[in-house]
């Protein structure tokens, strides 16, 4: 191994030291939040908390997964954790995967059948939820979250470590669960039969059909609405806390634990946080519809309730509205460099040129990230 040359500064490890500091003292979360997120809800078995983490860790019979991305776990990590980022978890359209390619990349990174596994990542992240999720769906049983992540674990002196995971992967066998995973084919026909309940974590106006982020707004009949934030402390997923199992008994008193419930969103991983917290809750019959809204709602074929389409000659004529902006703005860049070369003490320097451009090219990144920002949930 290559031997940094004295004197060098350990940049990256004064950077790694700082931000344990601040996420001890500016992020982390009370120990007694911890030990509440295990203790009184009905279905404890599918969270972990710091005391009984660090005590499977040290006995060495849990496998730790961490969801976030490459360079967030290398800066720094829970001991013996791999990183499984999110991200590869989902297809490139942001869709799911299927079961033998989930097997395959929990079986890279060392992932055994029959251990107990913790998930974990940013604090009450649906990235955990959905990899729970995932597991349960080829037949990985014995998982928690970890729902206070890694701010939890530096909060309460947990030890940490850097740079990148090296798994001995493995052949991981695998059972598909189909009783927590929905197709639209079989919520179509479960709902004719009326043998289920679609339960929308969408928020209101997505409900509604008010906000459209598929060829129809609306919902799948019969869906009961339930927003996803509202199982966080104060309807806020930036506390990173769960409510207690009291508040979500409130929050769940109209359903039925008797019925099988098919948790639904824009693109499936609002949903996983419904199926962890009804789960969570005694609900014992609940999936997943992982293709949700933007398949459901783009298939004219389906069935729909409130049902509103997407104004294409509104967007249609937001794009043209922008494309001339854009022209009248390249249009007036020409002039400027025409200016500018004419001219042999020019009051119009290349820097302010270029400039302009830059401000083109953001302007075009802000416009089309507003709208994917809106539909990539």
């Amino acid at each position: 191994m290559r031997q940094r040359p004295a004197g060098l500064v350990d940049y990256n490890g004064r950077m790694a030291r700082a931000l344990v500091v601040v996420l001890t003292f500016a992020l982390m979360v009370p120990v007694s939040a911890a030990v509440a997120a295990v203790a009184g809800y009905p279905d404890g078995s599918l969270l972990a908390n710091f005391a009984w983490l660090r005590a499977h860790q040290q006995s060495g019979n849990v496998q730790i997964v961490d969801v976030r991305e490459p360079g967030q776990f290398a800066l720094l990590h829970i001991p013996t954790a791999v990183d499984i980022p999110f991200s590869r978890l989902r297809t490139p359209a942001n869709g799911p995967l299927s079961a033998s390619a989930y097997a395959r990349i929990f079986g890279a990174h060392g992932i055994r059948p029959g251990d107990s596994i913790v998930v974990y990542g940013d604090p009450g992240s649906f990235d955990i939820t959905y990899t729970l999720w995932a597991l349960n769906y080829i037949g990985l049983d014995r998982a928690r979250v970890y729902f206070g992540g890694i701010q939890d674990w530096i909060g309460h002196g947990g030890a940490i470590a850097r740079g990148l995971s090296e798994p001995t992967p493995v052949t991981l066998p695998y059972r598909v669960v189909p009783q927590v995973r929905e197709s639209a084919v079989e919520l179509e026909q479960a709902l004719s039969q009326k043998t289920v309940i679609p339960l929308d974590a969408r928020t209101i106006a997505e409900f509604d059909g008010i906000d459209v982020r598929a060829l129809r707004g609306g919902h799948i009949p019969g869906a009961v609405n339930i927003d996803y934030t509202r199982v966080y402390q104060h309807n806020n997923p930036q506390t990173g806390r769960l409510k207690s199992a009291a508040e979500l008994e409130k929050l769940f008193k109209g359903l039925d634990p008797g019925a099988r419930y098919v948790t639904y969103c824009q693109t499936g991983v609002r949903a996983s946080m419904m199926y962890f917290t009804l789960r969570l809750m005694g609900f014992p019959h609940v999936a997943v519809y992982p293709e949700s809204w933007q398949v459901w709602g783009s298939d004219l074929a389906l069935p729909t309730a409130d049902t509103t389409y997407l104004d294409i000659p509104r967007i249609t004529g937001a794009v043209a509205a922008t494309a001339g902006r854009l022209d009248a703005l390249e249009s007036l860049v020409g002039q400027m460099v025409q200016k500018n070369a004419e001219s042999a003490v020019s009051a119009v320097s290349p820097g302010l040129v270029y400039g302009a451009y830059i401000l083109a090219g953001l302007a075009l990144l802000f416009a089309a990230a507003g709208t994917l920002r809106r539909i990539k949930q």
